[in-house]
């Protein structure tokens, strides 16, 4: 029997029995001889054995189901291809908002981290009179305080020329890398950031973009997930809106 990739396997499925146990794969070993050569497993197999290998988190905000702080809410601005979001947002100076998983709840050690963010800017960028910083990823803390130690991507209208900054920055050293996608008003924008299993280098696609990699002042230590929102001069009203948040780690021994 000729190995074949999972997907082009035959299924098989019993009329009667435990649905964990007799909805089977068959699973063909590459370098295996005889009875190991073709393996069934099940979909609770096939579930367990991911979930023991990998860590994830998701929300598409519809629920509400991540932690907030600050100002941070539901949002009406929904389309058909972005249903559920939330918004933060601030008005006044150092007003803040965002989202946030478990404090420092995440490890940069022991396998390759993947977040995923997509959120939409709104009528007004970030402006002299009226100036704000979004930052998501891994900081340290997760709130909107500026300058942490972690890796995570900015913006801000005074920052990188209003464009997209990947940053890591440990003991207050900071690297950065420019995306070169400058960020314009109304638009979606979806921001894969993309850390090495030994935490030596971080890289960020912004919209498919080409990746850009930074392996300087890399932080290591435990972070905590985050979309932030903080205003830093002005008094009118400013916001970002997030629809998506993902975290997935490949851990490097199975729990």
């Amino acid at each position: 029997m000729a190995d074949q990739k999972l997907s082009a396997l035959t299924a098989r499925e019993a009329n009667v029995g435990d649905p964990f146990n007799d909805l089977l794969y068959y699973v063909v070993a590459a370098g295996a001889t005889d009875a190991d050569k073709q393996r069934k497993t099940t979909p609770w197999d096939i579930l367990i054995g991911s979930a023991r290998k990998m860590a994830w988190f998701k929300t598409d905000l519809i629920t509400m189901d991540m932690p907030t702080y600050g100002n941070a809410g539901s949002s009406n601005q929904v389309d058909q291809n972005h249903q559920g979001v939330a918004r933060i947002f601030g008005a006044n100076t150092d007003d803040n908002g965002g989202f946030w998983g478990t404090y420092r709840g995440v490890s940069m050690q022991g396998g390759a981290v993947r977040t995923l963010f997509i959120v939409k800017t709104e009528g007004n960028l970030s402006i002299s009179g009226d100036r704000y910083i979004v930052q998501m990823g891994l900081p340290a803390e997760g709130d909107s305080q500026l300058n942490q130690d972690g890796i995570y991507v900015k913006y801000s209208d005074n920052v990188n020329g209003g464009r997209w900054q990947l940053v890591t920055r440990s003991g207050g050293v900071e690297s950065t890398a420019d995306t070169g996608v400058t960020v314009q008003v109304d638009t979606w924008y979806r921001i894969q950031i993309d850390i090495a299993a030994d935490a030596s280098s971080a890289s960020c696609i912004v919209n498919g973009s080409s990746p850009v990699t930074v392996n300087t002042n890399m932080y290591d230590q435990d972070a905590t997930l985050n979309v932030g929102f903080r205003k830093t001069s002005g008094t009118n009203e400013r916001g970002l809106v997030v629809d998506f948040v993902s975290y997935m780690k490949h851990l490097a021994s199975a729990r």
